[in-house]
């Protein structure tokens, strides 16, 4: 150990930035494994929860048979014991102009035909009450609050709080669950109904709760037979979408870990390829004393797995130290808590770091363990460069090992740079055509006041200034019906009810169309559609041709240019009818939504106040505020993918910084030599840096080759999975990531440059 030691401590600043390398990527291996660990927690812990209950909802979301009547007919069913029903909206009016949907402060109302059920905690049915007592039924001014919520106002049973202008007397405080959201003031159903202005009986969420002893699976198929108009989703299936969901999430996290691990591992090989390098001589003398090709190969297998776990305990550390300090700011700002950190988290890192070492200490082990004992007393190599065939490839690839992990370690940074920046180049491009397509659209619903809200409402808009038209479109739903009884994600077209003045679709369809052939419908044309290029291509349809709707034929009287992000909205396979042709499909009268288009020259914002302004009980969105809502939205993801090209950047650079350095102590004579004859400081300088910008464009280069094979790999799947691609490789982005490599070689390189041009040439010279 003693002797372990002494080595690493002669080359102190290689070995501190191989461990250091090492706990970038454990630190990262701990943090997504926290929040991971949390995921199945809150999972495995709600699982006995969900099997006692059955969701239910409506098939057609905003029809008015979802309401009471239904829950009274639910309570019918045989095997239903009865039901949980529940309504609320965001604790703070102004969260909703603000576009706040990460983890927002909730209020909930409740209620049950169940005793004692009625203010059950709406995210888990075994959560205690920590303080005071729960409501009593049928309350209007009592609450009870997530234990997260009341830390963080200060607030205590018997206090008096105000839910959006309505005054609640604090009665309970839940327990404070680690799986359990508690950012949420829970009143009575009655009282969030009146916070929500409902003036009709429609009703909000819907559990079934099972009878005991019944299958759940069998109650929610019953439920679905017996109740016209709504699907029931059984707790296996709720489960089990919660469960791939969390191996998505997890498969993008573990992203980062691999990579930043795979260039960490790269390190450690580079490093101990460096120490048998160093140490042949002393590798001559062991073996020429008795020392077996195993003992050499121990030794440097111990040495590795010594590094492995140095910087195994290291991020362990760091990585617990951050999720501690993230849970106190998300349960300060949030209520939320995303990491845990379990014992078999940090066992299971660290001994994966430690064989981590010890595999990367492989190669080298066996190098050093096939030295032979003259050749290597001399400190000369073994002359096989003569050699033909495999064993000469072998000995060029063993000559260049160092500068091809090197490489390797700059490519495995620039290839996630280059497929992080593919997929954010492609929502970046949607993000533009969405506002470039749809910049003249405003979208016009009603309030929660509620109000009229009918084609006379668009003929008024139509009237305003700044308004050139008013388009008025219904969802129809899948083209196939079966499709959508079933409940196909992804159904092989969908169809839309339009009526417009210009032949431009409403703020649903967020692009510019553009006809490729044909023409648009005729007004209240009621066997005419236009279709996507997408939706003709996979039925092969032409001008002139029939599409069927719903058994109802229709002929195709245009066809769209394809849209280039058509299927990451679900809009590439789209028909559009008239909405009399619409009403004739589905056998009643469909929701309508309004799309004001405004006038050029019109600044769209203004337009949609003014709207605001005549119709108080309207409200207005704008392309503006969409695209604001959708970043917003991809905010954590964006961290995510960037703390993922950060990770594997800064491990790419140790790699760089850490051969520069191994190539400073190879080279101390040749520099000397050089500054004998008269090379300046500079001279040195400029050389190292110039050579590892060199190192870093060829990474570079090779990263973004391996990025593009990723792209269409992915893209490949995506397109058989879900018909759409999700990362667009630009030029620019190619030719920025090489120029990116190169610069971040030369920076990298900046240290052992400066440490090579400040050598003393005499004693350069000397050394051996």
């Amino acid at each position: 150990m003693r002797e372990l030691l002494s080595h690493l401590w002669r080359h102190k600043i290689r070995t501190a930035l191989t461990i250091f390398g090492i706990v970038v990527g454990v630190f990262a291996l701990t943090m997504i494994g926290a929040m991971a660990e949390f995921m199945n927690y809150t999972i495995e812990m709600q699982e006995e929860t969900a099997l006692r209950r059955i969701y239910v909802y409506p098939e057609r979301w905003g029809v008015s048979s979802y309401n009471e009547s239904t829950v009274r007919q639910i309570q019918r069913v045989k095997g239903v014991l009865g039901t949980f029903v529940a309504t609320g909206g965001l604790l703070h009016e102004e969260d909703e102009d603000q576009g706040i949907y990460f983890a927002p402060e909730q209020y909930y109302g409740t209620t049950s035909n169940i005793p004692a059920l009625e203010f059950e905690n709406p995210f888990g049915a075994d959560v205690p009450v920590w303080e005071g007592r729960r409501p009593l039924s049928e309350s209007m001014h009592e609450a009870i609050v997530g234990y997260e919520l009341a830390q963080k106002y200060g607030w205590q049973v018997g206090q008096t709080i105000t839910v959006r202008d309505r005054e609640f007397e604090i009665v309970g405080i839940w327990a404070r669950v680690p799986n359990v959201p508690s950012n949420f003031v829970q009143i009575s159903y009655d009282a969030a109904r009146q916070l929500r202005g409902y003036t009709s009986r429609l009703i909000g969420t819907i559990m079934a709760v099972p009878e005991p002893g019944a299958d759940p699976d069998e109650v929610a198929r019953r439920i679905e037979e017996e109740i016209e108009g709504v699907r029931a989703r059984s707790p296996r299936e709720a489960l089990q979408e919660s469960r791939q969901e969390l191996t998505i999430i997890i498969m993008i996290l573990s992203a980062s870990v691999v990579l930043a691990i795979l260039v960490g591992g790269l390190s450690t090989i580079n490093t101990m390829v460096m120490s048998v390098t160093e140490r042949t001589r002393e590798i001559g003398v062991k073996k020429a004393l008795g020392a077996s090709d195993w003992d050499i190969v121990a030794e440097f297998l111990f040495e590795a797995a010594f590094i492995g776990a140095m910087g195994g305990a290291f991020g362990i550390l760091g990585g617990w130290v951050g999720s501690q300090a993230i849970n106190a700011l998300t349960m300060r700002s949030n209520g939320l808590v995303l990491f845990l950190t379990t014992p078999r988290l940090v066992i299971g890192s660290f001994v994966f770091t430690v064989f981590l070492g010890m595999a990367a200490g492989v190669y080298p082990a066996w190098r050093a363990s096939r030295l032979d004992p003259v050749l290597a007393l001399r400190n000369e190599p073994a002359v096989q460069y003569a050699a033909r065939g495999i064993r000469r490839l072998i000995y060029l690839i063993r000559r260049r090992a160092r500068l091809i992990l090197t490489v390797l370690g700059v490519a495995a940074g620039i290839f996630a740079l280059t497929v992080i920046g593919s997929l954010s180049e492609y929502i970046n491009g949607f993000l533009n055509e969405v506002q470039t397509g749809a910049a003249d659209r405003i979208s016009v619903y009603v309030s929660r006041q509620g109000g009229p809200y009918s084609e006379s409402t668009a003929r008024q808009i139509e009237r305003l200034p700044g308004v050139r038209g008013v388009v008025l479109t219904s969802w129809g739903g899948a083209i196939v019906e079966e499709e959508e009884i079933a409940g196909n994600e992804y159904p092989s077209g969908t169809f839309y009810g339009i009526d417009t003045p210009t032949g431009e679709p409403g703020f649903e369809m967020p692009f510019r169309l553009v006809l490729r052939k044909g023409r648009f419908l005729e007004p209240g044309s009621l066997n005419e559609t236009v279709i996507t290029y997408d939706l003709a291509e996979s039925q092969g349809l032409d001008v002139g041709d029939t599409l069927w709707i719903r058994d109802q034929p229709f002929t195709v009287v245009g066809i769209w240019e394809r849209l280039p992000y058509g299927a990451m909205t679900g809009l590439s396979k789209v028909a559009y009818i008239s909405r009399d042709a619409a009403r004739r499909v589905l056998k009643m009268n469909p929701g309508m939504h309004i799309t004001v288009l405004v006038a050029p020259g019109w600044d769209p914002k203004a337009v949609a106040e003014s709207i605001e302004a005549e119709f108080p009980w309207l409200e207005t969105g704008t392309t503006e505020e969409m695209i604001e809502i959708v970043n917003n939205a991809l905010v954590i993801f964006t961290l995510i993918l960037g703390s993922t090209a950060a990770i594997a950047i800064i491990v790419g650079s140790l790699s760089v910084i850490n051969t520069m350095i191994m190539s400073v102590t190879e080279r101390t004579r040749e520099i000397g030599l050089k500054k004998a004859v008269g090379a300046e400081d500079s001279d040195i300088l400029a050389e190292y840096v110039q050579e590892a910008g060199w190192v870093g464009g060829l990474g570079g280069t090779v990263g973004v080759v391996l990025g593009w094979i990723g792209t269409l790999v992915i893209n490949y799947f995506t397109q058989r999975s879900g018909g759409l691609d999700i990362m667009s490789l630009t030029p620019r982005l190619a030719v920025g990531a090489v120029i990116f490599a190169i610069f971040l070689g030369m920076f990298a390189g900046v240290y052992p440059a400066w440490r090579a041009s400040r050598l003393n040439p005499v004693l350069a010279l000397r050394t051996e």
